[in-house]
């Protein structure tokens, strides 16, 4: 039986957990061809969605009333964005500390991060405290810390970025260790949110967004030093920053 048979298994395991806690199973598909599946269950104040898409698994949970519609409902949150606002670090995503570690261990821990088994025992963990969170008299306030990208997510972003750029331009990776590295990033941060084209937000996800397609970007290793002015720009200087950026030749 394969990895994904046995993290399936899992899944199955963990509908029987979620039943016990009132919860109840309102979509389900798989296990599929691709590696592909997804179960949706709903309890009195959280929606929980285990989705895997060729082998790689994410668990995302929604605050709030919800239908467990998981396409047709925006608000579904990884374990990363309830961790910052719980207090509570999350282990196995792709974090900044594997940026500086051999090629081969940040391919092992980045493969590791799609892996269903720790996911869910941080889960089994955290439950009750993401339930509390959603209390009717607090869901607002869950809500808000889930949808901002508050300073400690972009100050690791603007670290992360810097170490890698770096590491690209000093040669010790390749335009596609960049990419690769910037798109299992993105993935860990708050997705579908409205961001202040000049606002602290605006660089760091910009510069992500431009590394995450360097495989279609004509962006080589002359422009590292430019970036990373860009990711050096003072809190209050992203219009002016971005006023010089867009003047360049």
């Amino acid at each position: 039986m394969g990895g994904f048979d046995e993290e399936w298994k899992l899944l199955v395991q963990a509908g029987a957990w979620l039943t016990d806690r009132g919860y109840r199973l309102v979509q389900s598909h798989g296990p599929g061809g691709m590696e592909q599946g997804a179960h949706v269950y709903l309890g009195e104040s959280v929606g929980i969605g285990f989705l895997a898409d060729r082998g790689h698994w994410s668990i995302e949970l929604r605050p709030g009333p919800t239908t467990g519609d998981w396409y047709g409902e925006k608000d579904w949150f990884g374990l990363e964005c309830w961790s910052l606002c719980l207090g509570a670090p999350v282990v196995f995503h792709y974090s900044r500390r594997l940026v500086i570690v051999p090629e081969r261990e940040w391919m092992d821990e980045s493969a590791a991060s799609g892996r269903l088994r720790p996911q869910l025992e941080y889960l089994r963990v955290h439950l009750t405290s993401i339930e509390e969170a959603c209390h009717p008299t607090r869901v607002q306030q869950t809500t808000r810390c889930l949808t901002e990208y508050t300073e400690p997510i972009l100050e690791e972003l603007r670290t992360f970025l810097r170490e890698l750029l770096l590491r690209w331009q000093s040669g010790e990776v390749d335009r596609s260790f960049v990419r690769d590295a910037a798109r299992a990033r993105s993935s860990t941060l708050p997705g579908d949110r409205p961001i202040d084209a000049c606002g602290p937000s605006s660089i760091p996800l910009e510069v992500l967004d431009e590394a995450c397609r360097l495989d279609i970007a004509p962006i080589t290793k002359d422009d590292v030093p430019a970036y990373l002015r860009l990711l050096d720009t003072p809190p209050g200087g992203e219009k002016e920053a971005w006023e010089e950026w867009g003047a360049r030749p």
